[in-house]
């Protein structure tokens, strides 16, 4: 595997953006294989020094030809056939791995590998699909690993996580290109444009932010092109994300457009209409919705002869997703695809 949470840009591929526990578990598990990756991050550091057992267990598991930087991709082919990839928890992966594990024959380009890499991929499917023991030791390793480091992830790798989600889709809801999005770490030539441009129609470049990621990773699997970047933001960075957040609360904060917000809420309006509404002169009222509208929080619409405002939606869930991000990000937030 090179070292390298839900908008559409507005060109190129369909892009998204996800968070994902079986990313920051192939990662847990790589980093046993890799002391920098632990000495990169202290919860790793901590977990191995703690369970030295599982360090064991991990770092050896495959005794197979693989490159240094493969750790266990064949992991996230798995969590991908159960669709499961991008779950925030791993009980729903859990429940049907040995299943998966037992029938695995996905069709892999993994164009992303070199051959020799993938092919160990394909074997170690293989392996796992024939013996049991395999398959009860592999699920038993993985289980244990998550068990251990689980809960750090759960307080605090995915509330950093689901703040850089909405950071970047808010970034494409603004008009990001998924260069903007998907900027890595290392250097791997046009091995990204590559594995883009041979995206189809119906096909998907997908980020996801990692808590426990060394620095990046970028694979494909069927339908799919997965860039993996770096979610433990310094102070400065967490403060130019929650900078735009800001910008609207403060938006917000005025009780007037607070109540256009609510407002439109129940559908669209014109701004003669949100004067009378409110008992204010309509420069007022204009006044607000360019505030409002300035901020991206509502725009026009043209229903009939007539232009109104509405709220723009995917501005609104980027705000709340954002938000809820940051104050408990144990609360499950619906994608902006399923919002709109």
């Amino acid at each position: 595997m090179p070292s390298l949470d839900d908008a559409v840009a507005r060109h190129g591929p369909r892009v998204t953006v996800h968070s994902s526990a079986p990313v920051e578990l192939c990662w847990t598990l790589h980093a046993a294989q890799k002391k920098e990756f632990r000495d990169a991050h202290p919860a790793l550091t901590a977990l191995y020094a703690e369970h030295p057992e599982l360090l064991e267990r991990a770092a050896t598991f495959w005794d197979d030809d693989a490159s240094p930087g493969l750790g266990f991709l064949e992991l996230l082919v798995l969590a991908h056939e159960g669709e499961e990839l991008f779950a925030v928890d791993l009980g729903g992966l859990f429940s049907k791995l040995d299943a998966l594990a037992s029938r695995a024959q996905p069709h892999l380009s993994l164009a992303s590998e070199s051959a020799t890499d993938r092919q160990v991929v394909i074997d170690r499917l293989a392996r796992l699909r024939r013996s049991r023991r395999l398959r009860q030791s592999y699920c038993d390793l993985l289980q244990s690993v998550w068990s251990a480091i689980g809960p750090t992830w759960q307080q605090w790798g995915r509330r950093a996580v689901e703040t850089v989600c909405a950071d970047k889709r808010e970034q494409l809801s603004s008009g990001a290109q998924w260069p903007e999005i998907t900027r890595i770490e290392c250097d791997i030539g046009d091995l990204l444009s590559r594995l883009v441009g041979g995206l189809g129609e119906e096909e998907e470049l997908t980020v996801i932010p990692a808590y426990f990621t060394h620095k990046s990773l970028l694979f494909d699997l069927p339908g799919l092109v997965v860039v993996g970047v770096r979610a433990d933001p310094s102070g400065a960075e967490s403060r130019a994300r929650t900078e735009s957040l800001a910008r609207r609360l403060k938006t917000l904060a005025d009780p007037t457009r607070l109540g256009i917000v609510d407002h439109l809420v129940k559908g669209p309006s014109t701004v003669s209409e949100l004067a009378r509404h409110f008992g204010i002169a309509q420069p007022t009222a204009s006044n607000h919705v360019k505030l409002l509208r300035d901020a991206g929080l509502v725009t026009d619409v043209r229903i009939g002869s007539r232009r109104q405002l509405t709220l723009d939606p995917a501005t609104v869930g980027d705000l709340v997703d954002h938000l809820r991000a940051l104050l408990d990000p144990t609360l499950d937030t619906a994608s902006p695809a399923a919002r709109h």
